[in-house]
């Protein structure tokens, strides 16, 4: 039985859509939805998108992270109160550091049943899939549900 789902989310429009597909799968009872959003750090080194040899001061880089963390936090916020009606657990959650090595470790250590994963996310078109839900797919080790 699927009972716990984890949601990794970006605010776009298709993992919000991932998120209200896993409250359809879970149960009522006692079914949880772990919202995630993974803040990917800026080191303030710029130098590999052709601006070589540029890097923000420390401060700033700290700034620009604290900035993405505070969005990231909006984001999950936004998403559980898309499932507020919705008669499951839902847990919020922030991590830092690849997407990819976030979902699947949080999802093989959390011993999830399941991710709900939008196609695609704000990164942009690249395929049938975006990048990050077709390395999720091939990489973890429990199911998941990709939404279009």
């Amino acid at each position: 039985m699927i009972k716990k789902i984890l949601v990794p989310v970006d605010g776009s429009a298709q993992s919000i859509r991932a998120a209200k597909m896993a409250a359809t799968v879970a149960p009522a009872e006692g079914g949880e939805i772990h919202i995630l959003n993974i803040v990917k750090p800026s080191s303030g080194d710029y130098s590999g998108v052709g601006f070589e040899g540029f890097q923000l001061p420390q401060e700033l880089a700290e700034k620009v992270n604290h900035e993405w963390e505070k969005v990231a936090r909006d984001i999950v916020n936004k998403v559980a109160s898309e499932l507020k009606d919705q008669k499951v657990q839902v847990h919020c959650d922030i991590a830092k550091g690849d997407p990819v090595s976030i979902i699947c470790k949080v999802a093989e250590e959390g011993r999830f049943d399941l991710i709900s994963i939008g196609s695609r996310g704000i990164g942009g078109v690249t395929g049938v899939l975006g990048s990050i839900s077709s390395r999720v797919s091939q990489q973890c080790t429990c199911p998941v549900l990709i939404n279009h």
